[in-house]
């Protein structure tokens, strides 16, 4: 059997209006910024045999697009470059309509300065240019009829359209369509204020109150002193997961993923390491055990004083860390104990102090251990006339 190609044109969706022989595009807001192009192809004479047509697209296919189609005609992308992309289709003779359903078929124009969003198409083709005469052939579809649906009912004020409105017919409140005659060789666009303005401003919110509640109970000292318990911790990994999630969710879902990783980055990056951090501290809080006791010096609180964690080992003593008492002379060690038990005691030797150890604990996870005070006594300074005499 012989084959015909039809190429076919495709932007958001299209579609043929009852009764109307000529191709027609209907196109629609998809999400994350994309058109949806639904084409309809229209022949007014059967044919016994398969057809085969060259469609040209008045606007590049996005690298995400995916392409719908009956299963008894094959369709294929030949070329798709700046502005216009070239397609085949094979149709059976006896078919008298084809549709073809792109999803993501191309990015809405963007400006930002005046909050709107576009479709835009140049049926002129000036790209593609070197191949003019194959665009006039009989077996080559680049005309269609256009219909564009909105998202929702706008002021005519708020629209802005070329070729002129009048030119254009309101279908219904939202829905507006042009017949080919009149937009062929043209620039045709419609505009209409930015529907994702809102959906930016909700995962703002959202990413910005997780990250404020994760960031305030991560960045507090109750984490760095590991007075945060097991619920806590619980909750700041349940919502920094929840945030990462927002992020990668909105990033592939607004118009604009770039401009929201570029507000979003500052305020995620520092909590994106929360989960590792939670379930880090909640595996210690099962196998730690806590340390912790008091220094005094001459009857008062000591401050400035250096206390060590010793570990009695099969080899001897092993220091296992070291810290300076606050300012009530208070210290607390938290200490990787496994599935063992340890013994350990706190050894004191600062210069001017009287050396002191605690006594020796036995601890175990998850245990916590109150270490006796230990109370120290400066070393008096020796006589300067005594240490001059010795000098001499």
């Amino acid at each position: 059997m012989r084959n015909t190609i039809h190429v076919l044109c495709v932007v958001l969706v299209c579609f043929a209006h009852p009764g109307r022989a000529t191709p027609s595009m209907h196109f629609e807001v998809a999400s994350h910024g994309m058109a949806t192009v639904e084409i309809n192809l229209t022949f007014s004479t059967p044919s016994p045999d398969s057809i085969v047509r060259f469609v040209v697209l008045p606007f590049e296919l996005s690298p995400r697009h995916s392409i719908s189609k009956p299963d008894d005609i094959e369709l294929s992308v030949v070329v798709n470059r700046e502005n216009y992309a070239l397609l085949t289709t094979i149709v059976p003779g006896s078919a008298t309509s084809v549709r073809v359903r792109i999803e993501n078929a191309f990015n809405l124009i963007d400006e930002r300065a005046k909050n709107r969003v576009k479709f835009q198409f140049d049926l002129s083709h000036p790209n593609f240019r070197r191949h003019a005469s194959l665009r006039n052939q009989a077996f080559t579809i680049s005309t269609f009829d256009i219909q564009i649906k909105l998202p929702k009912r706008y002021g005519e004020d708020e629209l802005s359209f070329e070729p002129a409105k009048n030119i254009w017919e309101k279908v219904e409140p939202g829905t507006y369509a042009i017949e080919k005659k009149e937009v062929s060789g043209k620039l045709v666009y419609l505009a209409f204020p930015s529907p994702f303005g809102d959906s930016k401003n909700v995962a703002q919110i959202a990413i910005g109150l997780v990250a404020g509640i994760v960031t305030m109970l991560l960045g507090s000292s109750f984490l760095i002193r590991r007075r945060v318990g097991k619920s806590t911790l619980l909750a700041v990994l349940v919502l920094s997961l929840a945030g990462l999630a927002l992020t990668y969710y909105f990033f592939n879902t607004l118009a604009d993923p770039i401009g929201f990783l570029a507000w979003v980055i500052g305020i995620a990056l520092p909590w994106t390491v929360a989960p590792f951090v939670c379930i880090w501290y909640l595996v210690r809080l099962s196998y730690d055990a806590e340390i912790s006791g008091e220094v005094f010096v001459d009857e008062q609180r000591a401050q400035f004083v250096e206390v060590k964690l010793c570990s009695r080992t099969e080899s001897g003593v092993e220091e296992v860390s070291r810290k300076t008492v606050n300012e009530l002379g208070k210290y607390r060690f938290y200490i990787w104990c496994g599935r063992k038990s340890k013994t350990i005691f706190i050894q004191i030797d600062e210069s001017g102090l009287e050396p002191k150890n605690s006594s020796d604990h036995l601890i175990e996870r998850k245990s916590r251990q109150q270490v006796e005070q230990l109370k120290l006594a400066r070393i008096p300074l020796k006589p300067l006339q005594t240490a001059q005499a010795t000098a001499g």
